[in-house]
């Protein structure tokens, strides 16, 4: 046992003074200094550049504390590239993305005047780039002001655009960039895919790019629930769309009711008050009277037992049962079943 002990102490203190060598290292190094960043891109790329951020370069303010920041520089050529640097939390360089920019901004040069992009331009696409930072798309275009997503016209010239749009992907393959799919304003759109007709390349985008979809029917479905008057149940209702099969059309809804602040200032719904279950019931048998695809109904600001099946007992008599009980507030809690209710029942 004495030697085990022995062993362990020796361990632990070359551990120590190992964690202490690094931390002595790591404060040493940490942000790198401007001329340091300046050297390692001349040593590495032989080319000067300027610094325009360098947060994490600085030591011992309260406002930086450990966080480590990329520094970003500019090239001092022709091109005058800016690209990042990147610091490692320990504060030496880990990288950069200088390669990645240079190759985006040549494929920008070399293709900016080719027939590709110009029969793109001919459908009505604006802003066609590879991006000029790491963080961009690997390819974007922008619609025509006044024009959005879900027009039949868009669909019809992406479409059309596709076979284009693939013969760019080979071009940039050509030179080891990879694209396998693009972004048209903000939805993403594979390259990859099969897509047999205008139509059916706007039902799978939907389906994909939900959200930029929705303003197409939103307003008239969000209007049928404004109908129903939850405000007067105590909850606020929120619609979501969770699934679309035709751009135009949302296949499945999910429904957030939130409880409206009470005359006390309390805004959480509590699973075993009477009075909340009541309000709850009312706002369940408003939902099943709402003509839309609804297939989930949530619950804002619940309090519920940790354990689900816990449900099925008060907090007293959980209390009384197990001598304490844990209970969380739960956002967006699921309502099981809830077509089904016909009575008000734990």
């Amino acid at each position: 046992m004495g030697i085990i002990l022995l062993i362990l102490l020796v361990v632990g203190i070359i551990g120590y003074q190992t964690v202490s060598n690094l931390t002595n290292e790591v404060t040493k190094k940490y942000g790198y200094e401007n001329e340091e960043i300046i050297a390692y891109v001349e040593d590495k790329y032989d080319i000067p550049v300027t610094i325009l951020e360098n947060e994490g370069r600085k030591t011992g303010s309260a406002e930086k504390g450990l966080t480590v920041h990329d520094a970003i520089v500019q090239a001092k050529n022709e091109e005058q590239l800016t690209f990042h640097i990147h610091i490692s939390p320990f504060g030496n360089i880990s990288g950069d993305d200088y390669e990645e920019v240079k190759l985006r901004h040549d494929l920008n040069a070399k293709l900016r005047d080719s027939d590709m992009f110009e029969k793109l331009r001919a459908e009505g696409f604006t802003s066609i780039s590879f991006g000029a930072e790491s963080e961009d798309p690997t390819f974007s275009m922008m619609l025509p002001e006044g024009k959005r997503i879900g027009d039949e016209e868009v669909h019809e010239s992406l479409y059309a655009s596709i076979p284009t749009l693939k013969k760019v992907q080979k071009e940039a393959e050509k030179e080891g960039y990879k694209m396998s799919e693009i972004h048209v304003d903000d939805v993403t759109v594979p390259l990859n895919a099969e897509y047999q007709d205008a139509e059916d390349m706007a039902n799978k985008l939907a389906a994909d790019n939900i959200d930029a979809f929705t303003y197409l029917f939103s307003e008239s479905d969000r209007a049928k629930v404004s109908d129903m008057s939850f405000e007067e149940t105590g909850f606020q209702a929120n619609l979501t769309c969770e699934k679309i099969v035709i751009y135009d059309i949302c296949d499945t809804y999910s429904l957030t009711l939130t409880p409206i602040m009470k005359e006390d200032g309390e805004d959480e719904f509590r699973y075993d008050d009477e009075a909340d279950r009541a309000q709850l019931f009312e706002g369940i048998q408003l939902s099943r009277e709402i003509e839309l695809p609804i297939d989930t109904l949530l619950v804002d600001n619940m309090v519920v037992p940790f354990k689900p099946e816990d449900q099925h007992y008060t907090e007293e008599e959980l209390l009384e049962r197990e001598g304490s009980v844990q209970v969380m507030t739960s956002f967006e809690l699921e309502v099981r079943d809830w077509i089904g209710y016909t009575k008000l029942d734990r």
